[in-house]
């Protein structure tokens, strides 16, 4: 199902590119669509952003190996705290519900804390194994990048079928926009 809709959404995207752009860019007509703005900053944003990611990624992998135990525990404690803040806010704004959901959940993750205390030396193995395995075979950091790459190539083809549409529609049909944004 996946590669049909990959199919019928490039398909798409080639259908409006070669019938209707012609259209848009020409001078004839009084709809031309002309723009000022320069993708080279677009693009140069886009491959920076991507490079802060690898580093920031290799960065992470490391500290995971190191601290896997302090990461898992401090976590666990993040959430409990996140959850009392809820609570207090609640309180603070009169919000009684808000306080009571803060509340609870804050119970119920000091409960599984306290319940999984115990597992969590050899959940920090495993955490520094699998990141000590990914270190070592850069064949699946690879594939990530790869299945990274793919994801920005798809969201230039996304965005150049609903910006196409969009500009050659007058009133875009309810259900074309929403199988836009159920593809994006």
């Amino acid at each position: 199902a996946y590669y049909v809709h990959l199919i019928i959404v490039i398909g798409a995207g080639g259908w409006l590119w070669f019938t209707q752009y012609p259209d848009i860019t020409s001078d004839d007509n009084n709809d031309s669509w002309q723009s000022d703005i320069s993708l080279t900053g677009i693009f140069v944003g886009i491959a920076g952003c991507m490079v802060a990611g690898i580093v920031f990624g290799l960065l992470w992998l490391e500290i995971m190996k190191r601290f896997a135990s302090t990461i898992i525990k401090s976590m666990l404690f993040l959430n409990i705290g996140c959850w009392v803040a809820v609570g207090l806010v609640g309180i603070v704004t009169g919000q009684l519900a808000l306080a009571v959901v803060g509340i609870i959940f804050a119970l119920f993750y000091a409960l599984y804390t306290w319940c999984i205390w115990r597992r969590i030396p050899f959940s920090s193995a495993l955490l520094s194994v699998s990141s000590s395995i990914t270190s070592t075979y850069g064949g699946t950091v690879f594939l990530s990048l790869l299945v990274i790459l793919f994801d920005v190539i798809w969201i230039f083809v996304w965005g150049s079928c609903a910006s196409a549409y969009m500009l050659v529609e007058d009133q875009p049909n309810n259900f074309v926009v929403f199988l836009l944004l159920v593809s994006f």
